[in-house]
């Protein structure tokens, strides 16, 4: 949601791209946050 509304707002695109821009914001953020988390549970 906060995708969309930045890509909006700040850039100033149509609302299907900003939620193209959005998704990948998400998937990005969902990575990021996970990446530590596996690492964290690794035997290593």
């Amino acid at each position: 949601l906060w995708g969309v509304l930045f890509g909006h707002l700040f850039f100033h695109e149509p609302i299907t791209i900003s939620l193209l821009v959005g998704a990948t914001f998400v998937a990005t953020g969902i990575f990021l946050v996970n990446r530590p988390i596996v690492v964290e549970r690794s035997p290593n």
